[in-house]
């Protein structure tokens, strides 16, 4: 039998609160959320809460926060709401920007006490950005994207203004987009099915790379394909993309193999960009194969890949060879004078004797049937197995409009791969995004959105805040070292004062953090 007294301690609740805080260091994100200019932005492209409730500004804001602080669903808004000196600033900070007198009474039918707005209240503001008649054409086996419509369309400006706000104190005069698409899985009954067999519904996503910014995202069903209306989402994302770019990249994977796509890009159709390089994943299909197949041997290039850090990096070959195609499509196919397609192909040895045994060619005198194997084994056919000189390959293949080395192209192509599965891993797992608030295909929209601001906001905390050696921590290691900090509020000379322990880190980084936030603020173009 356990003792009643086996724990040095007990837990008392107390009604009174006493100003202290859990998280400190989310009043520092708060601080860079209006030093941004986001409150303008919000209040001027929003407009969902004009006059009554609370605002639009307090709405996104505390969503804001709870996705940085790692709630997942909107009733943790009360976790934040019962953090005594959170809340306290929180509501003057809000204040700031609410009217005053009787005009601020008016917002409310009741009073209310609350800092954060109610769980009830969120969701009925995100109910605001659903638009009924969007949402009643979304049907099984019809790709149609509800085209955000009212407040939910204001997300874009309020995007775009925070993109040229950061411009100005961090400029960058090269973008490089990256494009992909993320399934958001969910349990709610008007989700539609995705290609893989699950509801979901779907975000396809421009990552700008050189500012680690999601610039656009687009929300819709699942069972529309990631590719779908991929050149009319590129050129909305290039009107997001502030002063100073003069240089735009693009990098996709083979859902933006595109034929409107391509030669948008490589014929300079873009009346302030010009021609736009890219490097796009290129669909390995017969005529291709046919292609690498004619190819010599001595066609092939190794590619190499740097293992250790520092002193002990050394380059090593990584099992892969590449080699440039002769290969033009019709549909890509130019006049004399017209754009120059490359296609590089790829290829890495096929060697798996304990699930494939008896395809892959290593018993003396065996044939090699890959074409057999993919029948016996679907999931191959994604590898395009080939025979080349006698032994099987997985083949990959990239198109480009850009004249760089074969080795350095496709590297740089591949940061995208990482860089994108990251961001979406962030976005669903270690944010909020994943987390589908509700039934409503408008509120989710408007959810997906906020956790996209989150995430933007966050990252600039991290690259030009914090110290350089935190601009590539992770949410949780952000959270555990820097934003979980216990502080007291305290009232001192007419201003309010957060004391934190300097016995602990995070405390000393907040006191660094607060004037390099000052700082970053206060520059000018």
């Amino acid at each position: 039998m356990v003792s009643q007294n086996a724990l040095p301690f007990h837990y008392e609740m107390e009604s009174q609160s006493r100003g202290a805080t859990a998280w400190a260091g989310l009043l520092a994100i708060e601080g860079l959320f209006y030093g941004l200019g986001l409150h303008h932005s919000i209040g001027k492209h929003i407009k969902a809460r004009p006059t009554q409730g609370y605002s639009d500004v307090q709405q996104i804001l505390s969503l804001v926060l709870l996705n940085i602080a790692g709630g997942s669903s909107v009733d943790d808004i009360d976790h934040l709401e019962g953090d005594a000196g959170l809340s306290k600033l929180h509501a003057l900070a809000a204040a700031r920007d609410l009217p005053r007198g009787k005009a601020l009474l008016a917002r409310w039918r009741t009073a209310t006490e609350r800092s954060f707005p109610s769980p009830s209240a969120i969701r009925a503001y995100l109910r605001t950005f659903d638009d009924p008649g969007e949402s009643s054409k979304r049907r099984k086996g019809n790709a149609f994207v509800p085209l955000p419509k009212g407040h939910l369309s204001g997300f874009r400006g309020v995007i775009r203004d925070l993109l040229a706000a950061l411009q100005r104190k961090s400029p960058e005069s090269v973008a490089t987009l990256d494009q992909d698409a993320t399934f958001l899985p969910t349990d709610y009954e008007e989700a539609l099915y995705s290609y893989k067999g699950e509801k979901s519904y779907q975000a396809f996503n421009t990552y700008w790379a050189e500012q680690e910014m999601m610039i656009h995202s687009e929300f819709r069903d699942g069972n529309v394909p990631p590719g779908y209306d991929q050149l009319r989402l590129f050129r909305e994302s290039l009107s997001q993309l502030p002063a100073g770019v003069k240089t735009v990249r693009l990098r996709s994977d083979t859902a933006g193999y595109q034929t409107d796509l391509l030669r948008y890009c490589a014929e300079g159709r873009d009346e302030r960009f010009g021609r736009i390089n890219f490097a796009i994943s290129h669909p390995v299909g017969r005529d291709f194969r046919e292609a690498v197949k004619a190819l010599p041997e001595e066609a092939w290039t190794p590619l190499y890949k740097t293992v250790g850090k520092g002193r002990n990096a050394r380059s090593v070959f990584s099992g892969q060879e590449y080699a440039e195609v002769p290969y033009v499509t019709n549909s890509l196919s130019t006049k004399r004078d017209g754009p120059d397609y490359r296609f590089l192909a790829i290829r890495e040895r096929f060697i798996d004797l304990d699930r494939f045994a008896g395809f892959s060619g290593e018993a003396p005198g065996q044939q090699l049937l890959p074409e057999l194997a993919e029948e016996q084994f679907p999931s191959l056919r994604k590898l395009h197995l080939e025979v080349l000189n006698g032994k099987c390959y997985k083949i990959f293949s990239i198109v480009t409009n850009m004249d760089w080395d074969g080795e350095e192209l496709i590297r740089w192509h591949r940061q995208r791969c990482g860089k994108s599965e990251e961001v979406h891993h962030i976005l669903k797992e270690e944010l909020a995004g994943g987390s589908m608030p509700s039934r409503h295909f408008g509120a989710c929209a408007a959810w997906w959105w906020i956790s996209v601001l989150a995430l933007n906001v966050m990252n600039i905390f991290r690259r030009h805040i914090l110290p350089a050696h935190w601009a590539r921590c992770r949410p949780k290691t952000l959270r555990f070292r820097v934003l979980a900090v216990a502080g007291r509020l305290v009232r001192h000379a007419r201003q309010w004062v957060v004391k934190l322990s300097g016995h602990n880190p995070g405390g000393n980084l907040l006191e660094q953090a607060q004037w390099s936030l000052e700082r970053f603020c206060r520059l000018q173009p």
